[in-house]
């Protein structure tokens, strides 16, 4: 029988393998303390609770740490492109992020996503991190299959490795 590490990866499995990341991810966020007040114009829980937006910033990059965990259990190839593993930890740090504050943060960054899958590439990647993750999150929103379409990126048959001079 499975365990339930297993069964969340399962792709006939029906749950949502980004639900078990969110749930480990909150526990890792809840052990932190915050320790920063409300911004000037903080949304009304966020002035509620002073440091709430670190907590939900803290658990969405925790289950970004966690999607590399699992892309790395589950790639296909040996060499998987950082820019496949980055890929997939964007989408479940947005995925799992409390959407206002999400929409506040996707708010500073323009475009619409990847135009062509060629841009998912290392060096995309490395010179804009964070543009990166936020194109990630918008073309996975346009896929229609996007669980579908996080596999083939995971089993490597998405993101192309470029060739390089040396050995």
């Amino acid at each position: 029988m499975a365990d339930d590490g297993e069964k969340a990866m399962n792709p006939t499995d029906r749950r949502p393998w980004l639900g078990a990341l969110a749930l480990a991810a909150v526990a890792l966020a809840g052990a932190a303390p915050a320790v920063c007040s409300a911004a000037p114009g903080a949304e009304p829980a966020e002035r509620a609770c002073p440091g709430l937006v670190q907590v939900v910033v803290r658990a969405a990059v925790a289950t970004h740490e966690m999607a590399h965990a699992v892309v790395g259990c589950h790639a296909g190839p040996l060499d998987l492109p950082v820019a496949a593993h980055e890929c997939v930890a964007y989408v479940a740090l947005f995925a799992t992020m409390e959407p206002r504050l999400r929409e506040r943060l996707l708010a500073k960054f323009p475009g619409t996503g990847f135009s062509s899958t060629l841009q998912i590439n290392d060096m995309n990647h490395f010179a804009n991190p964070n543009q990166f993750g936020v194109d990630a999150w918008r073309d996975n929103l346009r896929r229609r299959d996007r669980d579908a379409w996080l596999r083939e990126v995971i089993a490597g048959r998405v993101v192309e490795t470029w060739p390089t001079d040396g050995p």
